[in-house]
């Protein structure tokens, strides 16, 4: 089943607006209606159309699509107006009434007028038969008409009857779109009595010559050849459709980014509309819209994002096209520092000579929801992740250790690398940035903790000043007991648990939840992006579903979840390192770009993404262990669809002998490598995965790793 499925009807104009309105209600809060709520009623829709008609809150139930609404335009409420081209009619319309103008392959033109709830079906004589809110003999009866002079049969099907006139282009006399329609005053006369109708005082162009009188809309509505609503949809020309559509699109999307404040533009699929728009004109200056408000920078990535898909849909050099994803990324980066950037901080020695700070993470295992927790994803639409924390082998596989040292240097080390540098420098310390360096992130981390302006030490001269006013230098040693490119969220949660050692050794006092955003920070001051999921998943202990709303605040609400499936299941849940090298270059990058262009496609993957989350979160509180096992299958194949290299054949070579004994699995992290998490059908299917890769592993690397869920997370201690 369809989460949160539902059905909504579009047979009938009253159906088109109100199914659109029950969809649009689905969201409430004004803060993500991406500004709809500034029209003049909720029930208004307009799309790909020119309108300078006032629209008040008593007009009610309007659609407007592929149409010129002018300021002589008269519109009261449940209306449809559709395929109206660039006019400078005076109309009124009655309530209840729709226009939509079809254009033919021959340049003619055919005003289909009805009303709201027309059904078009029913014999023309019959009484209940509606055609604009009424019965056709009434309709004729009000214009001095009758059955043999309108050349009508009373026994025709209402879609088959020719009512509505063909007549010759560019533009149609809206005297005679009046004319059909009526001005409302049919309400309260009696059958037969003829209308006062207004004639031909309307622009427009000018009537055939064939028409006995140039004023006289009955004669020319009888003389023309008309066509039936079963004919139009045969003969419409679509491509003329098609084209005068893209010309109101093409007129629109300026004005919309002019006003994106008030306008949905910042909303629509910009990956879409870039694609069907290759004529566009020029983009206008996008520093013009944007002020300085906490949300611009996020609005100027999707600008870039949008200039750059149009380039590049328009065949320019890539190296342009690069230069506004790069601008588009480096205003999310902005916004992130800008909303979750940590006040400057003065660290003071808070650990005596002789002692050591040990601090120590588990790593994490995603079941469900990861990419969610992605900026800029996770500031338009919230995330939603269900992941747990494990110590590997029976050990915390992510490891710190801070000693105090007399001298006034920070000193570096890698365990897990085999290498080491001295600081003794700003300028050092500020080249954190440096591509494989393999201590950048000591560096930015030591950074954050106030050892380089602006995020501390602005009193002193130099480095070597605040370290001796510090009482000496830190040596730095670093473990991360995990082969790079795991999966597990290691280079996030070494650099949690580094900033945790540094807070209980500066005493900057940091939370867990400050920890989380910290990281969020120092990932971004590394440029390499990423969201929070990964330190939030080893920080916090066992197994949980962390949330967050969709605004620029990502501190993520922990939701505790049992471990007594996983306890019960363990001969069952297996860990399994492939050996493969994880290729995730620029995956993160592509995804970003794809949701900053409101990508409908992608979206609709993260939101399955994120319903997973859930649906795994449900199945461990029922500790239903096969209805978890799917949930992590389909985790992995909405994985795949964002980013079809996330599974390589070499991995589907891994899995496929093992096919008839598992439930589920799903390659750790961004996937296309490193550790797979597998749920046998039973420990003897387990144990017969066990035999089946111990004996025929895909390379000498890979193996079976120990898992077991910590219940602690992070934990710092001292000697």
């Amino acid at each position: 089943p369809l989460p949160d499925g539902g059905f909504h009807h579009f047979g009938s104009g009253r159906d088109l607006v109100s199914s659109t309105l029950s969809l649009q209600n689905l969201v409430v809060d004004q803060r993500h209606d991406g500004g709809l709520a500034c029209r003049p009623h909720p029930s208004v829709f307009i799309q790909n159309a020119s309108v300078a008609a006032r629209l008040r809150a008593s007009n009610a139930n309007i659609w407007i699509e592929n149409s010129a609404v002018g300021a002589n335009w008269n519109l009261s409420q449940d209306h449809v107006i559709t395929g109206v081209p660039g006019n400078d009619w005076a109309l009124t319309l009655p309530p209840g009434t729709c226009l939509d103008v079809v254009p033919l392959a021959d340049e003619q033109l055919v005003p289909r007028v009805y009303g709201m709830d027309d059904a078009f079906r029913g014999a023309l004589g019959d009484e209940g038969t509606r055609w604009l809110g009424r019965s056709v003999g009434r309709w004729l009866a009000a214009r001095g008409l009758d059955w043999g002079t309108a050349g009508l049969d009373p026994e025709t099907d209402l879609f088959d009857a020719p009512l509505f006139p063909a007549l010759d282009g560019p533009a149609l006399p809206a005297g005679l779109v009046q004319w059909m329609i009526g001005e409302g005053e049919e309400a309260g006369r009696t059958e037969g009595e003829p209308l006062n109708l207004p004639v031909a005082s309307t622009g427009g162009a000018p009537v055939p010559s064939a028409a006995p009188d140039c004023r006289d809309w009955r004669a020319l509505w009888c003389a023309t050849r008309r066509l039936s609503a079963r004919e139009l949809g045969d003969t419409a020309a679509l491509p003329r459709l098609y084209a005068q559509r893209r010309q109101f699109r093409g007129a629109a999307i300026p004005r919309m980014i002019e006003h994106h404040a008030r306008s949905a533009f910042l909303r629509l699929d910009l990956k879409a509309l870039a694609a069907s728009c290759r004529s566009l004109p020029d983009l206008p200056d996008v520093s013009r819209f944007v002020g300085d408000s906490s949300s611009a920078p996020l609005k100027r990535a999707q600008f870039h994002a949008f200039e750059a898909e149009c380039q590049r849909v328009r065949g320019l050099d890539e190296d342009t096209v690069e230069a506004h994803m790069g601008s588009a990324y480096g205003a999310v980066r902005e916004a992130v520092l800008s909303t979750l950037g940590t006040a400057p901080v003065e660290p003071r020695r808070c650990v005596l000579p002789d002692q050591i700070i040990w601090a120590r993470s588990p790593v994490r295992l995603d079941l469900a929801g990861g990419w969610t927790d992605t900026p800029p994803f996770c500031f338009m639409a919230g995330a939603r992740v269900t992941n747990l924390a494990v110590d590997l082998n029976g050990q915390p596989p992510i490891q710190v250790f801070v000693r105090p040292t007399s001298e006034p240097v920070l000193h570096l080390r890698s365990i897990d690398l085999g290498s080491e540098t001295r600081i003794t420098t700003r300028a050092e310390l500020a080249a954190y940035n440096v591509v494989g360096d393999p201590f950048a992130l000591s560096k930015a981390a030591l950074a954050l903790a106030g050892f380089l302006p602006p995020h501390g030490g602005q009193a002193y001269a130099s480095l070597a000043d605040q370290l001796v006013d510090f009482g000496g230098g830190l040596e730095i040693s670093l473990l991360a007991a995990v082969p790079k490119g795991s999966g597990l969220g290691t280079s996030s949660i070494l650099g949690a648990t580094l900033l945790g050692a540094l807070s209980e050794v500066c005493g900057l006092g940091w939370t867990q939840a400050d920890l989380v955003t910290h990281t969020l920070v120092l990932e971004q001051l590394l440029t390499t992006g990423g969201g929070w999921q990964d330190q939030a998943g080893g920080l916090f202990p066992g197994v949980k579903l962390l949330t967050t709303d969709g605004e620029l605040d990502q501190t993520p609400v922990v939701r505790w979840l049992p471990g007594r499936l996983f306890a019960e299941r363990s001969q069952s849940i297996l860990l399994y390192y492939t050996g493969i090298t994880r290729v995730a270059k620029n995956i993160l990058g592509q995804v970003v770009r794809q949701v900053l262009l409101n990508s409908g496609e992608h979206l609709r993957v993260l939101a399955g993404i994120g319903q997973a989350a859930d649906a795994a979160a449900d199945a461990i509180q029922l500790g239903d262990y096969d209805r978890l096992a799917a949930v992590v299958r389909r985790s992995r194949q909405l994985n795949s669809r964002l980013d079809p290299g996330s599974y390589p054949a070499s991995v589907a070579v891994i899995l496929a002998p093992l096919r008839d004994w598992l439930l589920g699995a799903k390659l750790l992290g961004a996937g296309g490598g490193g550790y797979l998490l597998m749920f046998a059908r039973d420990p003897q299917a387990a144990e017969r995965i066990r035999r089946c890769l111990d004996v025929t592993p895909p390379n000498p690397r890979a193996r079976f790793v120990g898992m077991s869920l910590s219940e602690s997370g992070l934990q710092i201690t001292r000697s």
